[in-house]
């Protein structure tokens, strides 16, 4: 079971950058202070190729988001700690736009987090999607014990009612394969090319390309939720943070990526006045608006921010976050950081990377809590 802690994982953060409220129906753009004579690269209108000048998959992308085609999308989560990674799930779940194939858990004590994720596609009336767990230790060997917590998997009230054997019930019906070994069967064998969200540490991801480089060709796009822009540079938040050698090992690989960074998704959040609208549906919402008041609660705030949702519609299109194309080097000798570092158009060891710049924050909202409670704000 997962220990319950006061701080969660971007606590310090948001305490010296707490979300801002942005005016309705305009895109809050978030500049970077480039160098003197870095120009803005032309933002492609999909996904690019990391470490190349050209639109490897646009196509591909394109044709994806069609309406009558859905995205398939394998979601990889640290779901259990902020409670943003239950809104991701739901989301995906819930918006048509999405074919959710699978989840993945990773960091710290995943079996709780596996039958937390079980839980919450059993009360969305989706048992056929697979959950799997992932890796509980970085790449560099076993996390930080206290870095374990900051989880609502083991609270009463995120899964009332449970008794021993509902607990163990859930444990059963994860699927035996590891993460890994999941993703990369599912990424080779779609027809589709599949979209690989990551929205939690990325550990998992970094094996899958490790034991399949391949797969780094082979999927649509890699959503992260991960980075900071600001000032220059995309700075370590927590998602980098807590496994830097998977960051470097991903962030420097082939695959086209489509960043939703720290500074930018944190503006859209979620607040008590959202808790009831939640707790009026089904029992799925009824759980996210109980989950929500809970980490509320426990945290003292009157809104917490979507992070991982809002990086998460990458998926699909541009409609809620913008992105830009940015010339970024990895560096990584920062002890227990990843700072990626934006610089000069064909600097040696540069990667192209979409990294997200602006967001519509009451467009985003809106959808968020229509397409999860299915019910429009003004009934």
């Amino acid at each position: 079971m997962i220990d319950l802690k006061d701080t969660p994982p971007h606590c310090s953060e948001l305490v010296a950058h707490p979300p801002r409220r942005l005016p309705l129906g305009t895109f809050a753009v978030h500049q970077l202070q480039l160098s003197a004579n870095q120009t803005r690269p032309t933002v492609p209108s999909r996904a690019v190729h990391a470490g190349c000048n050209c639109q490897c998959r646009a196509d591909t992308f394109a044709s994806m988001t069609t309406p009558n085609r859905p995205v398939p999308l394998i979601l990889d989560t640290d779901i259990g700690d902020d409670v943003d990674d239950v809104f991701a799930l739901l989301l995906a779940v819930r918006d048509p736009a999405y074919d959710l194939l699978a989840v993945t858990v990773v960091y710290g004590q995943v079996e709780a987090r596996a039958r937390l994720a079980r839980h919450v596609l059993d009360l969305a009336g989706r048992p056929d999607i697979p959950v799997a767990i992932g890796s509980s230790d970085s790449l560099a060997g076993p996390v930080n014990p206290g870095d374990r917590g900051n989880s609502m998997a083991s609270a009463d009230e995120v899964m009332p009612g449970l008794g021993s054997s509902e607990w163990d019930d859930l444990g059963a019906r994860i699927d035996p394969r590891p993460a890994s070994e999941l993703i990369i069967e599912l990424v080779r064998n779609v027809t589709v090319p599949p979209v690989l969200a990551a929205i939690g540490p990325l550990t998992n991801i970094a094996q899958v390309l490790r034991q399949a480089p391949d797969i780094a060709g082979r999927v649509a796009s890699l959503v992260i939720m991960g980075g900071r822009l600001g000032e220059g540079s995309i700075v370590g938040e927590h998602n980098l943070n807590m496994d830097p050698e998977a960051a470097s090992i991903v962030l420097g690989s082939a695959a086209p990526i489509r960043l939703g960074t720290f500074d930018v998704t944190r503006d859209a959040v979620l607040g008590h006045d959202d808790v009831e609208r939640l707790r009026a549906g089904d029992p799925a919402c009824r759980s996210a608006g109980d989950q929500l008041a809970l980490y509320l609660r426990r945290r003292n705030r009157p809104e917490t921010s979507m992070y991982d949702p809002v990086a998460m519609t990458l998926a699909i299109n541009e409609d809620y976050l913008r992105t830009e194309v940015l010339d970024i080097a990895l560096d990584v000798d920062v002890p227990g950081r990843k700072v990626i570092t934006t610089v000069d158009a064909g600097s040696p060891g540069a990667v192209k990377m979409q990294a997200s710049i602006a967001i519509d924050v009451p467009a985003f909202h809106a959808h968020l809590m229509n397409t999860i409670t299915g019910i429009p704000a003004s009934e």
